[in-house]
């Protein structure tokens, strides 16, 4: 298979102005917003948990993640449900935009900038000049968050 042929499915989500998108392997589902029960003792930008169906999934804002300004929610407003390192978890958006299909010339790595500055992006995928950059779910959270949501639910 040449690299024309190679695909990757990325659902793209809004966040302000930007674009960002998870692999599709990821994703769940997609429920709207819901009453979000918090809990105590983690980051801020880790607002709680919902009970989705009887399962508990932790929700995570991910513009407070990605250090943007809280937003209030509104009937745009979406969770995307992922499993990701052994785990169900719920990320916040402001609005989903689509399912991308991008081949591989369509999709670069990040700049080289500090490895902190770019840890929760994979890759950027670019189709005529729009830009999405591609989060990596396995980066998101570190390990001592993901111990620590484990412990309370």
């Amino acid at each position: 298979m040449n690299d024309e042929n190679r695909r990757q499915k990325i659902l793209t989500f809004k966040l302000e102005d930007d674009f960002y998108g998870i692999d599709i392997k990821h994703v769940r589902e997609i429920v709207g917003i819901q009453a979000i029960t918090p809990l105590p003792e983690l980051p801020d930008y880790i607002k709680g948990i919902i009970n989705l169906r009887d399962k508990i999934i932790p929700v995570i804002a991910i513009r407070e993640k990605f250090k943007m300004p809280p937003k209030k929610y509104n009937d745009r407003t979406c969770i995307i449900i992922i499993h990701t390192l052994d785990l169900d978890m719920g990320l916040i958006v402001d609005t989903i935009s689509d399912v991308i299909d991008y081949s591989d010339k369509q999709v670069v790595p990040p700049p080289a900038l500090s490895v902190q500055e770019i840890a929760y992006i994979e890759n950027i995928g670019i189709i005529n000049q729009m830009v999405t950059l591609i989060v990596n779910c396995e980066t998101l959270l570190k390990k001592e968050e993901i111990a620590l949501i484990k412990a309370e639910i």
